[in-house]
């Protein structure tokens, strides 16, 4: 056959939510229960040859629109896939969009494929099908009314929808398929007019057809009536067919109810896996628990056990700390600690006394140098005056014997006024030094007694050493300079 139906496909129509492909390209087999869906199925038939909706539900017991009740959402469709000789199209109904019971038809010059319908996994809308459809390089005819679709597919299109009816009709060449709806829809109701067929041959002779003419033959006619008497001896059998049915309606019901029957103990039996696994797993973590908890006691009692030992340690070792701690006392109370650290605790006193005496006797060693240092600076003065003088008078020997003794006395009554002059310029520094260095020892010798009784810190011990140490250089350099004074007085008298 050049022109045939190939496949009914329904996306989100006949089954919600889903896409159902039904192939017509051969001999089908309907079947089902009551009320499946198995005349609202045949029912969309008529819909591929251009029959109005409305005759399509009139008459049943659907109260609802043909829109709301074939076409649910904005994403149903009802696709008609045909055979054109040796190219297959498609004629797909789906919402209009708008009023949300009417319907629109395309025609796409394309065999069915899911990838047309669909976008990363989701069904296209209605109103992005176009849009979708040229991406994909596809001819698409844009939306049709019904009675465009019609005149298309019939073959029966005016100037406006020539070319399309030429791309895609149903009949080939100048053929023409006018009102093949009504037949196809008295075919499936089981039921026609006259006033059908009369609209046809009307129809027939208004296309200006020259030759129109009601042809059969025996062969046809014989096919009738094999067809009637198998009706009729089909019919002869309907009580027995009722029965069958009305028994096969009773199998039914009772193959229900043992299907509700299995399911409750199928649900009985699992739900009695499931407490059973529950259980299991509930037992496996009880066991888990119980192999955690002792595992937890064990670290917990290895844990005391260790922190006992060690507390025994140190209270060991308090005790001996505590043994020592008694031991010392009673040395300590034997040896009179107390007093001795009453006398330490009077060191920082000592200490604060022993600072201004420190510091007097810095300042004295300061006074003894700078005395030294002007007695060894006049010594060596009048060293250098005696001999340049006697270089003087060496050299003016001779001639100065004459006023030597004016001279002499002269002399001797100058080198008298400096003397004593010097006598009583030093003379009440040396008594006051040598004040000093008397009250310095007085009180050596008190610190020294009571440091004798007393121990004090080693370096307080070796401070006191270093500032005896001291005192001695300063008694010696003392002693020096009471030599060089005699030595200096001498002098003097011996040059008088």
């Amino acid at each position: 056959m050049d022109f045939r139906l190939t496949r009914i496909i329904l996306i989100d129509s006949y089954c919600r939510s889903r896409i159902v492909e039904l192939d017509v390209s051969g001999h089908i087999t309907i079947n089902g229960e009551n009320g499946a869906g198995k005349t609202t199925l045949l029912r969309l038939l008529p819909m591929f040859f251009g029959e109005s909706p409305s005759r399509i539900i009139r008459g049943d017991a659907v109260t609802e629109r043909f829109g709301s009740y074939y076409f649910p959402t904005t994403g149903s469709y009802v696709i008609f896939e045909y055979l054109r000789r040796t190219h297959k199209a498609m004629a797909v109904i789906h919402p209009d969009g708008q009023s949300g019971e009417g319907v629109v038809y395309r025609l796409i010059d394309s065999e069915y494929k899911p990838e047309l319908f669909k976008h990363e996994g989701q069904v296209v809308q209605t109103r992005d099908l176009y849009r979708h459809l040229d991406k994909k390089g596809v001819f698409d005819s844009k939306p049709l009314t019904l009675h465009a679709y019609r005149q298309i597919i019939q073959n029966t299109a005016g100037r406006e929808h020539r070319n399309l009816a030429a791309r895609f009709s149903f009949t080939g060449g100048t053929g023409k398929l006018t009102h093949l709806e009504r037949v196809v829809t008295g075919i499936l109701q089981r039921a026609t007019t006259f006033h059908d067929l009369k609209k046809m041959i009307v129809s027939s002779v208004l296309n200006g057809d020259e030759v129109f003419a009601l042809r059969t033959g025996r062969r046809d006619l014989q096919h009738w009536l094999n067809e009637h008497e198998a009706h009729r001896l089909v019919m002869e059998k309907a009580p027995v067919m009722a029965e069958l049915e009305q028994s096969d309606q009773g199998r039914r019901m009772i193959n229900q109810e043992f299907t509700f029957l299995h399911a409750k103990f199928q649900l009985l039996h699992d739900h009695f896996q499931n407490l059973v696994a529950v259980g299991e797993k509930a037992e496996a973590r009880a066991k888990e628990d119980l192999v955690e908890t002792e595992e937890a006691y064990r670290k917990r009692l290895q844990t005391i056990s260790d922190a006992k030992v060690e507390a025994e340690a140190r209270a060991k070792q308090a005790r001996q700390a505590v043994e020592q701690l008694d031991a010392r006392k009673r040395k300590y109370d034997a040896d009179d600690i107390a007093s001795k650290i009453t006398k330490v605790d009077s060191l920082a006193a000592w200490e604060a006394e022993l600072k201004p005496l420190k510091q007097q006797l810095d300042d004295l060693e300061k006074e003894v140098k700078s005395l030294t240092e002007t007695f060894t600076a006049m010594e060596t003065e009048a060293k250098n005056q005696a001999r340049d003088q006697k270089s003087e008078l060496d050299d003016k020997k001779p001639g100065i014997y004459e006023s030597f003794g004016k001279r002499k006395e002269a002399l001797n009554q100058t080198h008298g006024e400096n003397l004593k002059a010097t006598r009583l310029r030093h003379e009440p520094e040396l008594d006051a030094a040598n004040t000093k260095v008397t009250d310095l020892k007085t009180e050596k010798a008190g610190l020294e007694v009571e440091v004798k009784n007393t121990q004090a810190d080693p370096e307080i011990i070796q401070a006191l050493e270093m500032e005896r140490e001291k005192q001695t250089n300063a008694n010696t350099d003392l002693t020096e300079l009471h030599d060089k004074t005699d030595a200096l007085q001498k002098a003097h008298i011996k040059a008088d």
